[in-house]
């Protein structure tokens, strides 16, 4: 039987159950799941309608609204991911409004500070780091197409 483990259509890991001992492959595949997809949050708030969901192309703009264009929704995406990863987020949440547009608004860098604590041979340490997230808000619309 062989085993494969993929991530951003590239094979990360590709071996053989025989060859490898099971203990030792759930840890190969462990460690390479975690380390290959990087978090990316969104959210949509006030909506104004819902639609179906959309299964169509979304159109990505930062300069202008198509005239005729009915807001559906706020939709957001931030993480500790690049720009491009962050906007693939933000169209599959104007998707999820029924929306085939989305007006970026913003894209900012928000500091978040988090505390980490060790115990090192029975003493406790904490210290705490500044950790950059990228964020990205944009207005989902519906725009009726020509026919």
């Amino acid at each position: 039987m062989e085993v494969q483990a993929r991530a951003g259509g590239k094979t990360l890991i590709k071996a053989s159950i025989r060859s490898w001992s099971l203990p030792a492959l759930f840890v190969a595949l462990s460690f390479l799941c975690s380390c290959a997809f990087k978090q990316v949050d969104s959210r949509v708030s006030s909506v104004s309608e819902q639609r179906p969901l959309y299964r169509g192309r979304v159109r990505v703009k930062a300069t202008s609204v198509p005239p005729g264009a009915r807001q559906l929704a706020v939709v957001q995406a931030w993480g500790d991911v690049s720009l491009v990863e962050a906007i693939q987020e933000l169209t599959m949440k104007t998707r999820s409004v029924g929306a085939n547009f989305v007006k970026v608004d913003a894209v900012y860098t928000r500091y978040l500070t988090e505390t980490h604590s060790s115990n090192a041979s029975g003493v406790y340490t904490t210290h705490e780091e500044e950790v950059p997230r990228l964020v990205v808000v944009g207005r989902a619309f519906w725009v009726e197409t020509d026919p």
